[in-house]
């Protein structure tokens, strides 16, 4: 039987629901929000995976995109920046 792991329950969320391949492929470690965060701060904009979750949210689906305003990045990208940005502030 093939799984479905787009509708699969999250372990110990709720509202949360779906993975984008497999549970094993899980970003334990917060990577994309810092390479988001990363890009933005070199180029001006950074590419937006949709999550899993995000399909079924308020407002409609929420799919891949080039953010290239603060205000649209995820909200732990914007949090890894705002530390970027204060230790560059601190180092200058």
């Amino acid at each position: 039987k093939r799984m479905d792991n787009l509708n699969a329950e999250r372990h110990g969320d709720k509202l949360r629901k779906g993975f984008r391949f497999f549970v094993d492929d899980e970003d334990d470690f917060q990577l994309e929000s810092l390479l988001q965060a990363l890009c933005f701060l070199e180029v001006g904009s950074a590419f937006v995976p949709g999550k899993p979750w995000e399909r079924h949210s308020e407002g409609g689906a929420l799919g891949p995109r080039r953010v290239d305003d603060v205000a649209l990045l995820p909200e732990d990208a914007k949090e890894v920046l705002a530390s970027l940005l204060d230790a560059a502030d601190r180092e200058a």
